[in-house]
């Protein structure tokens, strides 16, 4: 059973008690997110990745890197790229400290 996105407008909320929102968790077929390719070899292609998959891959990469809790994380990659979801869910998934760089220390 497909649940609804919620959206709240935070600025609608000031000085207002919010009540608790229905959350129920999603199935294992259910849609994670879209990333879409960058068309290199030819049209651009939106990818659906279900969460079995997401966590199929998020489980490898805290195997393969020893990622644990007392672990940081340089949230390096931009979230338009698919590492960036590597990045900050297997980081917060283990309970790991994730660090946000700013675009600052570029220039």
């Amino acid at each position: 059973q497909e649940v609804p996105p919620v959206m709240l407008d935070v600025r609608e909320l000031r000085g207002q008690s919010v009540p608790p929102l229905e959350v129920s968790a999603p199935g294992a077929s259910a849609l994670a997110y879209v990333i879409y390719t960058s068309g290199s070899t030819g049209t651009p292609k939106g990818v659906m990745v279900e969460h079995r998959h997401a966590l199929s891959q998020l489980g490898s990469v805290v195997q393969r890197t020893g990622l644990n809790e007392r672990d940081r994380m340089l949230q390096f990659a931009s979230v338009a790229f698919d590492v960036s979801v590597e990045e900050m869910f297997a980081t917060l998934g283990v309970g790991a400290t994730l660090v946000l760089r700013s675009d600052a220390w570029l220039q």
